[in-house]
């Protein structure tokens, strides 16, 4: 649905792959920024959070050329290895730009908007 079905005006001020900054106005303006989850480097039909995760252990799973469902795969592969959840959420704190590069991009916007 979109925000201008709702009486929004919203205008785009910023892009970085995958995240969008935009100015809008309700009669009250203010600043909307917008992620979409997943990485370029996991082929996959649909991008979701579990790309992140699958990205930050793949030298510990197995992933084909291509994954059809991200979030299948990540079940599949934590049933296998139960320390798998740990890990994958461990290495954003060690490298937040390389795990979750649009997630650390909108932080970065949202301070320059605020400060």
């Amino acid at each position: 649905m979109a925000l201008t079905e709702h009486g929004f005006a919203c205008k785009l001020r910023r892009s970085i792959k995958r995240v969008y900054l935009f100015k809008c106005d309700v009669g009250k303006f203010f600043n909307l920024t917008l992620l979409i989850n997943g990485l370029d480097v996991i082929e996959s039909g649909k991008h979701t959070i579990e790309d992140h995760l699958i990205f930050s252990v793949k030298d510990q799973v197995s992933i084909e050329s291509e994954v059809n469902d991200p979030k299948d795969l990540w079940t599949k592969a934590c049933r296998q290895d139960s320390a798998l959840e740990m890990t994958a959420c461990k290495a954003p704190m060690r490298d937040p730009a390389k795990f979750m590069p649009q997630h650390y991009q909108a932080f970065k916007m949202i301070e320059e908007v605020l400060s």
